[in-house]
């Protein structure tokens, strides 16, 4: 256990948070073979997980949803999980989009969860980190805990450290 943390684990989401996510595509875009694989990644994001999963290997997942009925999605999130960042593959987690984040992984308090999504981060049931993309950088009022995309991602993994740690 890293001395940052209290068994509390940091669930990353993917779509608006590791990539980018593509405001206004029809539906139908969401099922064609290649569309998840070339989503761009936020490379801040990205390395701020890095540096994450450097310092606590063994808390860090990336928890991502996916479309049930795509035959892509799945694989080709995971191919670009490979890609850009530098997780196990044992700690991605794939999560149908029909089921609740929380309640797949039994989120505990002591869990974190930084995700672009109001919906996620309402029913989360640890400490939900709110993060600002170009798509909803007006959308962070509400929330305690904010990570912004423009932001050092070092400093970034130093706040979510802090956060577990409280």
């Amino acid at each position: 256990m890293n001395e940052f943390t209290k068994n509390g684990r940091i669930f990353v989401d993917m779509d608006g948070v590791l990539a980018e996510f593509r405001k206004g595509v029809p539906e139908e875009m969401l099922y064609r073979k290649g569309y998840f694989a070339t989503l761009r990644p936020i490379s801040s994001a990205c390395q701020m997980l890095n540096v994450l999963i450097r310092s606590m290997p063994e808390n860090v997942y990336i928890l991502t949803s996916y479309l049930e009925d795509s035959p892509y999605a799945k694989r080709e999130k995971l191919m670009w999980a490979m890609k850009y960042t530098d997780i196990d593959p044992e700690h991605i987690i794939f999560v149908p989009s029909s089921v609740s984040k929380s309640e797949y992984v039994a989120a505990t308090e002591l869990d974190l969860l930084i995700d672009d999504y109001g919906v996620n981060l309402a029913c989360w049931h640890g400490t939900p980190v709110k993060f600002v993309n170009p798509v909803n950088n007006t959308k962070r009022k509400k929330y305690n805990y904010t990570l912004d995309y423009r932001d050092n991602p070092i400093m970034n993994a130093f706040r979510i450290q802090m956060l577990l740690s409280m």
